[in-house]
């Protein structure tokens, strides 16, 4: 069994957050910059507990006391390779004892190198990176004893010490990918006379925003406090996130606004303030009624649930089909008519069925054309009625009666 050695340490915090730069180091391909990548949900039990550093005291292979020891081969000392040039591992040798175990690594034993670690990260997390550095000699100054710190292919920190007292060091990262590496470099003059480094750690902070006792990388709404994590539809968002649709109904008198009128061929003259939108393809009496709603509150990128265009019409002797089309261009209800009306697209966006022998309110969805309207892949001009067999007398928004006026009852998600 080992005999305990006496450590002779001064315990330093450096707090930097993640993304700060220093010199640039001989290094490794891997070029993202520091704190890239979103954070991915992951089990929680997944979550590591501990340190992720292998061999971080690099107290394996094990040697004998007050030896020290220049790796044969890239893989002997586990969990570490050599970047460039020659590391030395020693044992309580002279200089320092270990700031923690028995051993510790020299970086520039013959001449300057390099040691790195590929870790096991989770993208997008944050980790806390800490390790004591020292100087191998007392002289040589801190031209001498210069460390690079290395995350994910971005300089972190340069160090320089003329001290043999090992001075602890914490930095705050972000992973980019599913493996990261961490790379230290001696940054000091080329010539045996170099860095101490020992007691190597990298720990996943565990961040719980909502403090519901679940870290925010494995709860599925880390912004709410849900210790459930109940998710009824699955679909990684918990219920307590899960955006709820909201339902306005555009009715003038009731909420927003809403144009309206009917256009008859041949005829000048604008009827918007008629109570009434008349809609026929009577051989001799062919009109066409006109509506549009302001959707201008809806955020862009909403998702349109649903959408129900409601009319209103007083008792007709027979059931007939009203089609609906988009309109081609902008309109005032003032003063569009028959000679200034941009025309409508022969498309059929919605039917609606009118009701033989009743006054009746009837229905009919247009949430794929209120959705293109939403998305701006069409704009929003509104709708032109057609009855297509038989005459139909709509009550417009000039209607004395708000609850019979011409409604579009829209339930949209906006976009999260």
């Amino acid at each position: 069994m080992r005999t305990a050695h006496p450590s002779i340490s001064v315990f330093a915090f450096a707090w930097m957050i993640s993304g700060c730069m220093a010199a640039a180091e001989p290094r490794d391909d891997n070029d993202e910059a520091v704190g890239d990548g979103a954070a991915s949900l992951v089990a929680c039990e997944a979550l590591p507990s501990g340190d992720i550093v292998t061999n971080g005291s690099f107290e394996l292979p094990d040697l004998p006391f007050g030896r020290s020891w220049i790796p044969p081969s890239p893989t002997a000392v586990p969990g570490w390779r050599p970047a460039y040039g020659e590391i030395e591992l020693r044992d309580s040798t002279f200089g320092p004892f270990p700031a923690h175990g028995y051993q510790n690594i020299e970086l520039d034993a013959l001449s300057s190198s390099g040691i790195y670690q590929d870790l096991t990260t989770i993208p997008g997390a944050t980790y806390e990176l800490r390790f004591a550095f020292a100087a191998s000699t007392p002289w040589g100054g801190p031209s001498e004893h210069a460390l690079g710190v290395v995350w994910d292919g971005q300089p972190v920190a340069s160090l320089t010490t003329s001290s043999q007292n090992w001075v602890y060091y914490t930095y705050t990262v972000v992973a980019s990918g599913a493996t990261t590496r961490l790379q230290f470099n001696d940054m000091g003059v080329s010539n045996g006379t170099g860095t101490f480094l020992d007691h190597v750690t990298v720990v996943l902070v565990e961040v719980d925003t909502d403090e519901d006792g679940v870290p925010d990388l494995c709860d599925n709404c880390p912004a709410q406090p849900n210790p459930s994590q109940a998710d009824v539809d699955g679909d990684a968002i918990g219920d307590a996130c899960e955006v709820e649709p909201q339902c306005v109904v555009v009715q003038r008198g009731t909420y927003g606004s809403v144009q309206d009128t009917y256009i008859q061929p041949g005829i000048s003259w604008p009827y918007g303030d008629y109570p009434y939108l008349v809609t026929t393809t009577l051989p001799a009496d062919v009109k066409a009624g006109v509506l549009a709603f302001d959707l201008s509150f809806i955020p862009a990128g909403s998702n349109i649930e649903s959408a129900v265009l409601t009319l209103s019409h007083p008792w007709k002797a027979s059931a007939s089909t009203i089609e609906v089309h988009r309109v081609n261009g902008p309109w005032q209800e003032s003063t569009v008519h028959a000679g200034n009306f941009p025309g409508t697209t022969p498309a059929v966006e919605a039917v609606i069925t009118t009701v033989a022998e009743a006054d009746a309110s009837v229905s009919a969805s247009v949430a794929p054309l209120v959705q293109a309207w939403v998305d701006g892949s069409q704009p929003n001009y509104g709708v032109a009625l057609q009855d297509v067999n038989d005459r139909t007398d709509i009550r417009s928004s000039e209607h004395a009666n708000v609850a019979l006026r011409p409604k579009l009852e829209v339930c949209f998600t906006p976009a999260e």
